[in-house]
C-alpha cells in the first residue's frame, strides 16, 4: 500500500465521503473504521455550543443579521443592530436599532436611529431618532425626533426636533421644538419652541409654545385657562399692522382679550 500522502485529493468533497480512523470506543477497541463526513459533522454540531465559541473568542468585525428574537440582559453595539424582536431586561446600547418587531428593554441608549413596531422601556429611551409604527413607551424619552403612529407615553419627553404621535401622555414635562398629535397631548408642563398641533391639549401646569393650534379648548373641572405674554394692541388694525395674522390672540391695554379678524 502506498503512503497516504501520495494519493490525490478528492474533488469535490461531499458529505457521503469517508475518512479512515480509529474507533476507540468500539468493539474490538482501537479498530480501524471508515467515518462518514456527515457523521463527523453531526458530532461537532451537537458538541459545540455558543458558549464554546464565545469562550474561544468573543470579538468579531462581521455583521449579525437575525430574523428571530434577541433576548439578553444587556445589549451593547457600537454600530447597528437589526432583528425581528429585541427583548432585554437591562440596557440596549447601539449606534442604531432597526427591527420589524418590538423593542423591549430596561432602557435604550441609541446614538443614531431606533426604529420598531413598538418601543417599550421601563426606564429611559434615549436616541437621535425614535420611530415606531405603534407605541413608544418609556419613563424618559429623549431624542432629536420622536415619531409614533400610535401613542407616546412617558414621564418626560425631551426632543430638539419633532414629537409626533396619535396621542402623547406625559406625567412630567414635554420639551420639544414641535409636538404633533392627531389625538390628545397630556402633560404636567409643555415647553415648545415651535408649534403644538393637536385635537386636544391637557396640561396641569404651564404650556409655553411659539404657537398653539388646538381644535378643542376646554379647561378641566375646577381649572382655568391662563395665557401669558400676550401681545398688547389697541385694536384689530393695530394688531394687523403689528404683524399678527388672522386668528391670533392679543389683548388691549385694559386686559380685554381679542382675536385678529
Amino acid at each position: 500500500m502506498a503512503k497516504i500522502s501520495t494519493y490525490d485529493n478528492a474533488s469535490p468533497v461531499v458529505l457521503t465521503d469517508k475518512v479512515i480512523g480509529t474507533s476507540v470506543g468500539g468493539s474490538p477497541t482501537d479498530a480501524t473504521k471508515n467515518f462518514l463526513l456527515s457523521d463527523v459533522l453531526t458530532l461537532f454540531q451537537g458538541s459545540i455550543t455558543l458558549a464554546n465559541v464565545l469562550s474561544a473568542g468573543n470579538t468579531a468585525t462581521n455583521d449579525i443579521n437575525l430574523v428571530g428574537t434577541i433576548n439578553t440582559t444587556t445589549l451593547v453595539a457600537s454600530n447597528s443592530v437589526s432583528s425581528g424582536t429585541i427583548t432585554s431586561s437591562g440596557l440596549l446600547t447601539a449606534g442604531s436599532i432597526t427591527t420589524t418587531g418590538s423593542i423591549t428593554g430596561g432602557s435604550a441608549s441609541i446614538l443614531n436611529t431606533l426604529s420598531a413596531t413598538d418601543v417599550t422601556a421601563t426606564s429611559a429611551v434615549t436616541g437621535f431618532t425614535v420611530t415606531a409604527l405603534g407605541n413608544v413607551n418609556g419613563v424618559n424619552i429623549n431624542g432629536t425626533t420622536v415619531n409614533a403612529t400610535g401613542n407616546v407615553n412617558a414621564a418626560t419627553v425631551v426632543s430638539t426636533g419633532v414629537v409626533s404621535g396619535n396621542s402623547a401622555s406625559i406625567t412630567t414635562g414635554v420639551n420639544a421644538a414641535t409636538v404633533t398629535a392627531s389625538g390628545v397631548v397630556n402633560g404636567a408642563s409643555a415647553n415648545i419652541t415651535g408649534r403644538i398641533d393637536a385635537q386636544r391639549v391637557v396640561v396641569v401646569q404651564n404650556v409655553e409654545a411659539a404657537s398653539l393650534n388646538v381644535t378643542n379648548i376646554a379647561p378641566l373641572a375646577g381649572q382655568v385657562i391662563s395665557i401669558g405674554n400676550l401681545p398688547i394692541f389697541a385694536d384689530n388694525a393695530s394688531a394687523v399692522t403689528g404683524g399678527l395674522a388672522v386668528d391670533r390672540i392679543y389683548k388691549t391695554a385694559s386686559g380685554e382679550l381679542r382675536i385678529v379678524v
